[in-house]
């Protein structure tokens, strides 16, 4: 496996474009403003579909609520994000919020092993967990008919999770053989070589799901140290989007989500020095049929501004057949095998990555192919139709992942844990419509740039 983040020439001075005759002028313009009423409309009903019928709350142990009703489904989906994430560990507990994500459904001074998926299975639902950097997330979907045995199951995993001495010791085995796949897994050492070296001086460089020596160092001590530290109430938050009469499942959720621990919670500080700017290049060889490639540069939180703007050049770049690297790289040139590009915003930093696989006689070519189309951002050298492509597709995308109650529920939560402000999604869709290509060249020559590429 080869990673490399390699640029050869500095950055070009802008390029002019002519301008259209008159005629394409009037019809661009009317087709655009059709184009933006569409837009538009999508925005908001985008917008509205997470937020019609939100209700916000706190309970009196300091658990922040948010309640939406749909009337016109007949399941709910609950949601526990714990405010903490692979992030927050010190060197001593490296892969531990994820040993938590594996131990909390394992068993509870209630439910024995293996009862509270058959419970939840046996009324319709499932469960299912997740880790970050930012977070771990548990969560069910079930019929609203049955929501008060999923409210009670979630709350008393985080309550009462016991963390059984052998069942932990078969977990800690379970990570261990996920530690090995992933090692021998080409796109995985590449995700974790691109983090490492992005954010070589914070805990987003280093993988959530710890490394071999730290895993097998956990005692059941150490794990209940950790739950008992960071699953309070005022450290987590609670989304329950689904059918029901809200005041109805309002009376639930506070029975259930009421007996949550209210001990007070003290946030690190996240520090991330700054990084010596230059040019870092990475390799790493494997006994792989293709060269896996990345060029990474460090971008912005998800409260930032710029991050709508990130996600506008990664769509016009490599998101779709119709992104400027796909067509022309892949489709025009067989540079690459595959190729893609995505922004990646966290709580505290971002990345954006151009990422693909190639054959190695194509290494040359292909990396200076995409150095090439990034100067063509930065000098707004290219169709200006992949403006509104982008933004068309990204509210596009945000209307599909929000069909669902899992999708919403999703939705609302990562705004809350990533922002910590419910309304940025609005934010967000006003900054992605309003985009200029002056503030796309901008962005791209201020972060696009060799000081920032690894």
């Amino acid at each position: 496996l080869i990673v490399l983040s390699i640029i050869l020439i500095s950055i070009l001075t802008h390029i002019e474009i002519g301008s259209f005759v008159l005629f394409y002028s009037y019809l661009f313009f009317a087709i655009g403003k059709h184009v933006f009423i569409k837009y538009k409309a999508a925005q908001k009903v985008s917008l509205w579909i997470v937020m019609k019928g939100l209700t916000t709350y706190n309970l009196d142990n300091g658990l922040k609520v948010f309640l939406k009703e749909d009337v016109y489904s007949p399941v709910s989906s609950i949601f526990v994000w714990v405010n903490t994430g692979s992030a927050y560990e010190d060197d001593s507990q490296r892969g531990l919020a994820h040993v938590h994500e594996h131990m909390i459904f394992k068993w509870t001074e209630n439910l024995m092993v293996g009862e509270i998926s058959k419970k939840l299975e046996a009324h319709g639902g499932e469960v299912n967990a997740f880790t970050s950097f930012d977070e771990t997330v548990y969560y069910t979907t079930i019929s609203y008919e049955f929501i008060d045995i999923g409210l009670n199951i979630l709350s008393d995993c985080m309550v009462n999770a016991t963390f059984d001495e052998r069942e932990l010791s078969k977990e800690l085995e379970v990570i261990l053989e996920e530690i090995k796949r992933g090692n021998d897994s080409p796109s995985n050492c590449l995700s974790e070589m691109i983090f490492n070296s992005t954010f070589s001086s914070s805990n987003y460089g280093l993988p959530i799901i710890g490394t071999p020596n730290s895993v097998k160092s956990f005692k059941r001590s150490d794990v209940k140290n950790f739950y008992d530290k960071w699953y309070q109430a005022e450290n987590m938050h609670l989304v329950v989007v689904g059918g029901g009469n809200t005041n109805k499942v309002k009376s639930k959720i506070n029975e259930a989500f009421g007996k949550i621990r209210a001990k007070k919670v003290e946030q690190p500080k996240f520090s991330e020095k700054d990084k010596l700017q230059k040019l870092t290049i990475n390799i790493e060889k494997k006994e792989v049929n293709e060269v896996y490639f990345s060029l990474s540069f460090k971008s912005v939180s998800a409260n930032r501004k710029e991050t709508a703007i990130f996600d506008i050049i990664s769509h016009i770049l490599g998101t779709g057949s119709s992104s400027l690297l796909y067509k022309e790289l892949k489709e025009d040139l067989s540079l690459v095998t595959s190729i893609y590009s995505s922004n990646y915003s966290m709580r505290h930093s971002g990345v954006f990555m151009i990422s693909g696989t190639m054959l190695h006689e194509n290494i040359d070519k292909a990396i200076k192919g995409i150095i090439e189309r990034i100067k063509n951002i930065q000098s707004l050298n290219f169709n200006y139709g992949q403006v509104e492509r982008a933004k068309n597709s990204i509210i596009s995308d945000d209307l599909h992942e929000n069909e669902t109650v899992q999708g919403q529920a999703q939705s609302i939560g990562y705004l809350h844990s990533l922002t910590g402000n419910i309304n940025s999604k609005d934010e967000y869709l006003n900054r992605i419509k309003d985009v200029t290509l002056d503030e796309i060249s901008s962005v791209a020559n201020d972060f696009l740039k060799v000081e920032n590429l690894n």
